[in-house]
């Protein structure tokens, strides 16, 4: 009879052959065909004084040479006139890569697209030559992992079993192992496109330090285990941003929403659905016009009830997707529940305020920081519910100017200048310019908001 440690060994080994066994003999050269679906990224951001390079795995779409990138590829807050030098490489290869031309992000899924010059457009396979393919629990996944730019981003080999899929909202499944890089792809035995990589789940490890142990979150950085489901990625990637900046983006005027605890859902017979609580709601926007108030619960969207995800977080990404696939001028009926009353409320949606990568700023060199255009972001930090928020905001300090010698902070609300009062952005760089264009002055005093709190700083100019 089998002794415990004799079944496992036979059981490891009966596993091992099941995996050899769904590897084709001419796997190799499969591996590399689809290697060419896969683009490495790099780019710079011009900063005020300097540029941080930016590096990325994306997937080629078609043959007109489309990349898409994740959401957290490129900053969404940065000017897209500041991103630089876009160059594209083929994996594992020593060439300096194809220009390439950022597009613009995605209102909807929120990713990212760039587009290979001509030239340099043969050398990649769109993904879409591969088909779409399952990926049931327990089935092989395997997909492609990428050294970083010292070996070239060469591949590598990954895969394992598919363990989980879940709504989040959109469909992620998971591998019992890390089966390739975030942004690279990933497929089933029959060499089929099954997903995008994306970012990988949270291990929990115990680490011992002097005899006491503690719990720590570890996280792969490259390599993943989660990736969006091929379907999905099909689904949304094909809508590729004709603009950078200036899009129609819908907007409903609500601040937060919250998912209803579930020990109240019961009480209200509501714990068979989606519930949101809405934190707050923005003066003067769609949200407000239609009635909508701070602490309505809405539980329909169009007549159906909300889904119930969980974790319960993932309902409110779910609404925020469902206002992102319309427009701006689109109606929207909402079923709530406000008080111990239940009712149909339609709202008419706007368009989004200014994002901060639309925002004006301007650089003072000798002053030694960067004032921007106040934006909703900037107002709600602040819990300022006006949708007409005016002003200018801090957003970068050069290292040992007069500015940071004042202890002035990024983030740091413009009040006055000089003891002129800022009431928008233009009178800020008004008065800012007057100070850092005269030559003859050696100091100025400027008034901040920090925290609720006011900062009288001054700086020496000379």
């Amino acid at each position: 009879m089998y002794q415990p440690r004799h079944l496992v060994s036979l059981l490891s080994a009966l596993f091992a052959s099941a995996l050899v066994a769904e590897i084709p003999n001419d796997f190799e050269q499969a591996f590399e065909e689809r290697c060419k679906s896969v683009a490495a990224v790099e780019f710079f951001i011009q900063n005020e004084i300097d540029r941080s390079p930016l590096k990325a795995i994306g997937v080629v779409l078609d043959d007109q040479g489309h990349v898409v990138l994740m959401e957290g590829s490129v900053p969404h807050w940065i000017p897209p006139e500041r991103f630089k030098n876009f160059k594209v490489r083929v994996l594992g290869k020593d060439h300096e890569g194809w220009d390439a031309t950022y597009l613009g992000q995605n209102s909807v899924s929120n990713w990212h697209y760039i587009q290979i010059e001509e030239s340099g457009r043969d050398a990649f396979t769109p993904i879409t030559q591969f088909g779409e393919g399952s990926s049931k629990i327990g089935s092989f996944s395997w997909g492609i992992a990428t050294m970083g730019e010292d070996w070239n981003y060469t591949p590598y080999f990954l895969s394992g079993r598919v363990s989980a899929s879940k709504p989040l909202p959109w469909y992620i499944t998971f591998s019992d192992n890390s089966v390739g890089t975030p942004g690279s792809v990933a497929f089933n035995a029959q060499g089929e496109f099954i997903g995008w990589i994306g970012t990988p789940t949270t291990d929990e490890k115990v680490i011992i330090l002097q005899g006491r142990k503690y719990q720590a979150a570890v996280q792969m950085v490259r390599e993943s285990n989660a990736f969006l489901r091929a379907d999905e990625f099909y689904r949304y990637s094909k809508e590729i941003p004709s603009s950078a900046t200036g899009q129609a983006i819908p907007w409903a005027g609500i601040a937060g929403m919250q998912s209803l605890d579930r020990d109240v859902a019961e009480i209200m017979n509501l714990n068979n659905q989606g519930a949101l609580v809405i934190s707050d709601v923005i003066e003067d926007g769609p949200a407000a016009t239609a009635g909508l108030q701070s602490r309505d619960i809405v539980v329909g969207i169009e007549g159906e009830p909300l889904p119930k995800l969980v974790p319960g977080v993932i309902t409110g990404r779910w609404f925020e997707k469902e206002i992102a696939k319309r427009q701006p001028g689109d109606k929207l009926t909402l079923d709530i529940v406000s008080g111990n009353e239940g009712k149909q409320i339609e709202l008419v949606l706007g368009q989004q305020p200014k994002p901060l990568k639309e925002a004006e700023r301007q650089y003072f060199d000798r002053l030694g920081f960067t004032a921007r255009e106040l934006t909703m972001v900037d107002a709600l930090a602040r819990r300022e519910m006006n949708s007409d928020v005016q002003g200018a905001v801090v957003e970068f300090i050069k290292p040992n100017s007069p500015v940071q010698s004042a202890e002035m902070q990024i983030g740091d609300w413009i009040v006055e200048v000089d003891g002129q009062e800022i009431g928008d952005y233009a009178s800020a760089i008004a008065a800012l310019n007057s100070v850092d264009q005269d030559s003859a002055r050696d100091e100025f005093v400027i008034l901040v908001e920090r925290n609720n709190e006011t900062k009288v700083l001054r700086a020496k100019l000379n």
